[in-house]
Formats: C-alpha cells, sequence, structure tokens
C-alpha cells in the first residue's frame, strides 16, 4: 500500500502537468505512513520491516517478548525474501539465455 500511493503520486505529477507538486507528494507519503501505523501498529510496534524488530531485539532497544509474538509474521517475510530471489533469479537466468 505505502509503495503504491507514493509511486501513484508521483507518477499522476508527471502525467498531469505536476498537479501534485512536491509537498502533496510528501504528504501522500506521509498519510500512508499515518494510515498504516494506525491500521497495524498494535500488531508489530509499527516496525513494517521484520529486520527492524530483529535489529532493535538484539540491541535490547524492543523487548524480546513482543519479537516472539510476531514469529509467524516474521517467518513468512522471510519466506517471502526467499521466493522473490528465486523469481529474480530465474526471470535473470531467462533474460540471459
Amino acid at each position: 500500500m505505502m509503495i503504491f500511493a507514493g509511486c501513484a503520486a508521483v507518477i499522476v505529477n508527471l502525467n498531469n502537468d505536476h498537479v501534485v507538486t512536491l509537498p502533496g507528494i510528501a504528504f501522500t507519503w506521509g498519510f500512508t505512513v499515518m494510515v498504516l501505523i494506525y491500521s497495524v501498529g498494535h500488531i508489530s510496534g509499527a516496525h513494517f520491516n521484520p529486520a527492524v524488530t530483529i535489529a532493535f531485539a538484539s540491541t535490547r532497544r524492543f523487548p524480546f517478548k513482543q519479537v516472539h509474538s510476531n514469529t509467524s509474521y516474521i517467518c513468512i517475510w522471510l519466506s517471502k525474501i526467499k521466493l522473490e530471489g528465486i523469481l529474480i533469479i530465474k526471470t535473470c537466468m531467462w533474460i540471459i539465455s
């Protein structure tokens, strides 16, 4: 959602004679982050990237109790990264051959 809204604001700005302007693009990104924090912040402490949660927990800035409650989310995130890597490698190999 975040990338979709922010990049869409940039594309609309470029395609329609700069009607959104730079403050409008910045507002779009900020509003998207605000919506995500209010909607899923209670689940992960507003750490949308599990790597941030793991890094904070390893430096003792985030309690490990909450990391263990998000273990399934972190496992899904790690498997998604693996699948994306496989897809990128296969696509590159297909383009090369």
